[in-house]
C-alpha cells in the first residue's frame, strides 16, 4: 500500500492528464457563447480488413435473434438513423466504443441486405461532450438530416436536455445513458435501456443482504449521474433495512477525498459504496487503501472503464473492488446456458473482426448494440415508407413498445406502452471482483 504523501503526488499528475476525458455521466457546462454547430463525426478506424462476422445481431424481430433483412443488395430511399454522442471531450470514452459498436452494425446490416431491402444509413454527430452542441446535434437531425429516429448519449445530463427536443418533435429516441428521470414523466416518444439507478442501487441492496451488512457508508460522484443514484438511495434504503451511516459526495475532478474518508473510517459503516463513472471515483477506491480502511467496496460498473482498467495505477487501486454490473465484461465466465451469451460471443467476435484481434467487448458495445437493435428492429417491423416523415417515425415508436422478449447484451428487452425503459430484471446483474487486474465473475444476481 503506498503512503498517502507518495500516493497524492501521482495521482494530481495522472488527473490532469486523463480527468478531463473520464467525468463520465455528469452535466456540462453550457457555454457563455453561442456554440458552433455540431460536426459530424469521423467514421470509426478499420485496424482490421477482415468484414464482421454473422454473429453479431443486426436487424430484429420483436422476440427473436437478429437476423438479415434481405438476401440481395439494398437499393432505393435509405432509412436515416441518427447518432449523436461524444466522439471527443470529456464524455469521449464511452462515447467512441459506443460509435464504433454502431458502425460495425450499420455496416453489417448493409452487407445482409438491408432493411426490408432497404439501405440503412446513420448519421452521426459529435456534441463534444456539452449539453448545447448535444441539443443542437439532435435539432439538426430532426429538421435538416430529417432522421427516422435517434440514438442518443451516454451523457445523464446531456440526455436531459435532449430528449425533450425530440418529445416535443415526436422522434422516437432511444437514450443509452440511466437516468430515469429521461422518460419521466410518461415521455412517449424517449426510450432507454435497463441501466437506470434503479438497476444499480438495487443491484447493490442484494449484495449486502447477502453479505450480512445493514450498515454502509455512501459516497458518490456529485453531479447528475451520482446524484440521481444519490436520490434513490434517500427514497428506498430504510425500506431495505440499510442503515446509512455517512454520506457524502465527491466533485467529478478531485483527486483528495481525505475528509470524506476520514468520515467514513470514524464510522461503524460495514461496507462502503463508491458511486461515479470516472477517475475520481476510482481515486477514492484508491485511497481508502492508502488511508487504512478496512471494508469491503462495492460499485457500479462505470468505474471499471476501459480507460480506467487501462491506467496501472488506478487500476492496481481497485483491487478486490466489487462491481456492480452487466455480464458484458465476464461474458465468457457466464453459464453457455445465459439467453445473452449467444448475444455477448457474436458481439465480442464481430468487434475483433473489424477492429482488431486484441479489441475486448466491453459494458459499452453492449450497449450501444441494444440501442441499435431496438432502433432497427422497430424499423424492421414498421416496415415504414420514409418519404412519409411523420407517419414513418410514428410507426417506429409504436414498433418499439411492442418489442418482447428479446436477449440483448445489457438485458431481455420488453418494452410496453407503460414501461419505456425494457424491462429491469435484475437477474441481468452480476457481481464481479477486480482480482489480479481483470474482471472475475462471483455470482449472478437473484
Amino acid at each position: 500500500m503506498l503512503k498517502r504523501s507518495k500516493a497524492m503526488g501521482y495521482l494530481l499528475g495522472l488527473a490532469v492528464l486523463i480527468l478531463p476525458v473520464l467525468t463520465a455521466c455528469t452535466p456540462a457546462a453550457t457555454p457563455t457563447t453561442a456554440p458552433a454547430a455540431p460536426t459530424k463525426a469521423a467514421a470509426a478506424p478499420t485496424t482490421a480488413a477482415a468484414a464482421p462476422t454473422a454473429a453479431a445481431p443486426a436487424a430484429t424481430k420483436p422476440a427473436a435473434a437478429p437476423t438479415a433483412a434481405a438476401a440481395g443488395p439494398a437499393s432505393g430511399t435509405p432509412y436515416l438513423l441518427g447518432f449523436v454522442n461524444a466522439s471527443s471531450g470529456y464524455m469521449a470514452a464511452m462515447g467512441t466504443p459506443e460509435r464504433e459498436a454502431v458502425l460495425m452494425l450499420e455496416e453489417k446490416v448493409n452487407k445482409q441486405g438491408g432493411i426490408n431491402g432497404r439501405p440503412l444509413k446513420v448519421v452521426v454527430y459529435d456534441d463534444e461532450s456539452d449539453e448545447t452542441k448535444g441539443v443542437l446535434a439532435v435539432k439538426k437531425l430532426i429538421n435538416d438530416d430529417k432522421v427516422l429516429g435517434i440514438i442518443g448519449t451516454a451523457a445523464s445530463g446531456i440526455a436531459m436536455a435532449e430528449v425533450p427536443v425530440a418529445e416535443d418533435a415526436k422522434v422516437p429516441f432511444v437514450t443509452m445513458q440511466s437516468a430515469k428521470s429521461t422518460i419521466l414523466p410518461d415521455k412517449k416518444w424517449i426510450f432507454k435501456l435497463p441501466l437506470s439507478e434503479a438497476f444499480y442501487v438495487e443491484g447493490i441492496y442484494r449484495w449486502l443482504k447477502g453479505e450480512g451488512f445493514a450498515r454502509i457508508a455512501w459516497i458518490s460522484q456529485g453531479a447528475g449521474f451520482g446524484r440521481e443514484a444519490l436520490k434513490y438511495l434517500d427514497n428506498t434504503a430504510a425500506q431495505q433495512g440499510i442503515t446509512v451511516v455517512v454520506k457524502e459526495e465527491y466533485g467529478p475532478t478531485d483527486t483528495d477525498m481525505t475528509p470524506q474518508l476520514t468520515k467514513v473510517k470514524a464510522s461503524n459503516a460495514q461496507a462502503l459504496v463508491v458511486y461515479g463513472a470516472e477517475a475520481a471515483g476510482a481515486i477514492v477506491v484508491r485511497q481508502t487503501k492508502d488511508m487504512g480502511i478496512n471494508l469491503p467496496v462495492i460499485g457500479p460498473e462505470s468505474l471499471t472503464l476501459p480507460a480506467i482498467m487501462g491506467d496501472q495505477q488506478l487500476r492496481n487501486g481497485l483491487e478486490n473492488f466489487y462491481v456492480l454490473g452487466h455480464k458484458g465484461d465476464v461474458w465468457e465466465q457466464i453459464p453457455d446456458t445465459d439467453p445473452q451469451k449467444t448475444v455477448l460471443k457474436g458481439l465480442s467476435t464481430d468487434l475483433k473482426a473489424k477492429y482488431g484481434a486484441t479489441r475486448t467487448l466491453s459494458m459499452w458495445e453492449g450497449v450501444a448494440n441494444d440501442a441499435f437493435n431496438v432502433m432497427v428492429g422497430a424499423i424492421q417491423k414498421a416496415n415504414p415508407d420514409p418519404t412519409k416523415l411523420e407517419d414513418a417515425r410514428s410507426k417506429i415508436r409504436d414498433a418499439i413498445e411492442q418489442l418482447k422478449g428479446h436477449p440483448g447484451a445489457t438485458s431481455v428487452l420488453n418494452y410496453s406502452a407503460t414501461d419505456h425503459e425494457g424491462g429491469i430484471d435484475i437477474k441481468a446483474g452480476v457481481i464481479n471482483q477486480v482480482k489480479g487486474g481483470t474482471l472475475k465473475l462471483i455470482k449472478g444476481l437473484q
